[in-house]
């Protein structure tokens, strides 16, 4: 079993508990941290770009299910992030 993996069985277990918004959030930084590979048209690796768009899902998602959460924080700062380097153009995938 992969982190990915493990993540999303907690995810599953954790359904309906304050601990859900958590590992939302900790699968939410996985696929953040595995799009941070991504260089554009100039990357080996042409699916790395699909994780921040993932990592863009689980942050819209967190900030709509868990409204009240401390991990919101997280979700919009990711948010932040790979937004600034769409702008700067570093990244394609939009």
């Amino acid at each position: 079993v992969d982190y990915q993996q493990a993540l999303e069985g907690l995810l599953a277990s954790y359904q309906g508990t304050g601990l859900q918004a958590v590992v939302h959030a900790a699968l939410m930084k996985y696929f953040y941290e595995r799009g941070t590979a991504y260089e554009g048209n100039n990357s080996t690796d042409q699916s790395l770009r699909w994780y921040w768009k993932r990592a863009l899902d689980l942050a819209s998602g967190l900030k709509r299910e868990f409204p009240e959460s401390v991990c919101v924080q997280d979700a919009q700062a990711t948010i932040n992030l790979i937004e600034q380097a769409y702008r700067s153009g570093t990244y394609g995938i939009r």
